[in-house]
């Protein structure tokens, strides 16, 4: 039975109108189930953030990498009285900030070092 909303009569439930007054009936509003709470709101940044910041690291872990073999297997060595190593120059653009840091003689210089120590093939 639906109730009418104006006068309170109790209608059919296939009525459209109520038989008192004539008021439009409604369906009755489906009360909507409240949501349930969710533990990793407000997280969500921080999850999208550590996945990216991980990406970028990876990258340019994988791009110093990159570097050992084309050291190796790109440049042509000109014998003077010392080693001058000339690259191509695309090699020069890309590896930039890979010449900057193999400049001291940390790990990456040691790293650089060990592709030329490789017996060749």
């Amino acid at each position: 039975m639906k109730k009418c909303a104006y006068c309170g009569r109790e209608n059919q439930d296939s009525a459209l109108h109520c038989h008192e007054c004539g008021t439009p009936l409604s369906e009755p509003c489906a009360v909507p189930e409240p949501a349930q709470p969710d533990d990793q709101i407000g997280y969500e940044w921080l999850e999208k953030t550590f996945r990216y910041t991980c990406r970028i690291l990876l990258a340019g872990f994988i791009y110093l990498l990159s570097f050992g073999p084309v050291h190796r297997y790109c440049r042509n060595r000109t014998a003077v009285s010392t080693c001058i190593v000339k690259y191509p120059l695309w090699v020069g653009v890309v590896y930039h900030p890979a010449f900057l840091i193999s400049g001291g003689t940390g790990i990456y210089a040691r790293y650089l070092s060990w592709w030329d120590n490789l017996p060749p093939e």
